[in-house]
């Protein structure tokens, strides 16, 4: 057996003009990937179809049921309080606990997200047959249609990207970015065909800066 990698080391000094190109460089890739995908959505007829279908889903559930993991599941985490935030009940399901448990949270009438860059993750895969039994829709945010979670998705809507930002290893940066910006435009849309407007959103978020810049709170 090798021994493993030594970590990498702080350097002595920091060479600036790499920095800089480094940062610009991921940032400008990022947007690239977002970028892209909305020029593939106005293309693309089927794109523009499922994303519809995916709205309409959301906006007729009885619940949304969000799932990833790893990176995946932390941008899970962040759709599940986005669409609280907008009055659409939404709860994170954690792939593990659903095998021993955290099923019971899904019902007949959920929709679930579920989130995989390459649509191969393990743990997602094995909780489908378990999802078809409680008559749910599942909604697939993944790389590819012909992925094992494309294919058993009811609505696959696409996150591939051309690369990470980081040429020496895949460490997840495009593919999230723009998992997170596809999430967050689903919410939106969904609000808007739900008519929120800002005396509503306060009802949900009324803390912070966000709630003290809106309309008085709704009066009870």
């Amino acid at each position: 057996m090798s021994a493993p990698p030594s970590p990498p080391q702080s350097p002595s000094s920091i060479d600036e003009n790499a920095v800089l190109t480094s940062v610009m460089s991921t940032l400008r890739l990022e947007a690239s990937a977002i970028n892209l995908l909305a020029r593939r959505i106005s293309l693309q007829k089927e794109l523009q179809a499922n994303l519809i279908a995916a709205i309409s889903l959301i906006n007729s559930a009885n619940k949304v049921v969000v799932t990833g993991v790893g990176k995946s599941g932390i941008i899970a985490r962040k759709a599940v309080a986005m669409l609280r935030s907008l009055a659409i009940v939404s709860v994170f399901l954690d792939s593990t606990d659903a095998l021993h448990g955290d099923l019971g949270l899904v019902q007949e009438g959920d929709v679930v997200l579920m989130l995989s860059n390459s649509g191969k993750t393990a743990e997602l895969l094995q909780l489908i047959d378990h999802l078809n039994l409680r008559s749910v829709k599942l909604v697939a945010l993944c790389s590819s249609p012909d992925s094992p979670l494309g294919k058993a998705s009811h609505v696959w809507l696409d996150t591939s990207v051309p690369c990470e930002a980081t040429p020496s290893f895949p460490a997840p940066t495009c593919s999230t970015t723009l998992t997170l910006a596809l999430i967050d435009a689903l919410c939106v849309a969904s609000a808007e065909q739900r008519q929120m407007d800002a005396k509503t959103f306060k009802y949900h978020h009324p803390g912070g800066s966000i709630g003290s810049a809106l309309v008085p709170p709704v009066e009870l």
